[in-house]
């Protein structure tokens, strides 16, 4: 179902930001983007501590959704930005480095997965590590890095 629930809503979110890009100002949304993503965890977590009923499924596919549309979003901004700033010579060395570094998460967290789940459940590391997202998306607000986004405005993207 997470698998599903996420798939759809990475459809939803190319779907809704391929006829509504031009009408916003996709650099500028980008910090709430990512802020949601982390949101969308930690309230995964959360329903993942409440008692277990047929609705925390339709919460958990809602949640999941909402993270595919979330993140499919962000990600066309992100690497349309990189694409923008890279110099043309280096664009494919830049995007494999960052997808090769986005691929690097799932072994490590494979591997820390069995030494949490030691000390804390699944729904509070959960909880913690959409915490530390949350806070890690913090300096995305800050005034430096939104004047940085803001030089790919509305008709770039």
């Amino acid at each position: 179902m997470i698998d599903i629930s996420f798939t759809v809503g990475g459809i939803i979110g190319a779907l809704v930001f391929s006829k509504q890009h031009k009408y916003w100002n996709s650099p500028r949304i980008y910090p709430y983007l990512l802020a949601g993503q982390a949101i969308m965890l930690i309230l995964l977590g959360v329903n993942a501590i409440l008692p277990h009923e047929l609705v925390n499924v339709i919460y958990i596919a809602v949640i999941w959704i909402g993270y595919g549309v979330l993140n499919s979003i962000s990600s066309v901004i992100y690497f349309s930005i990189i694409q923008i700033s890279a110099n043309s010579k280096n664009i494919g060395l830049i995007v494999g480095s960052v997808l090769t570094i986005f691929s690097i998460a799932n072994p490590v967290a494979a591997l820390m997965s069995a030494p949490l789940v030691r000390v804390a459940s699944i729904s509070e590391i959960v909880i913690v590590l959409g915490i530390i997202m949350l806070i890690a998306s913090i300096p995305v607000f800050s005034l430096k890095f939104r004047k940085e986004l803001n030089k790919y405005g509305r008709t770039e993207i």
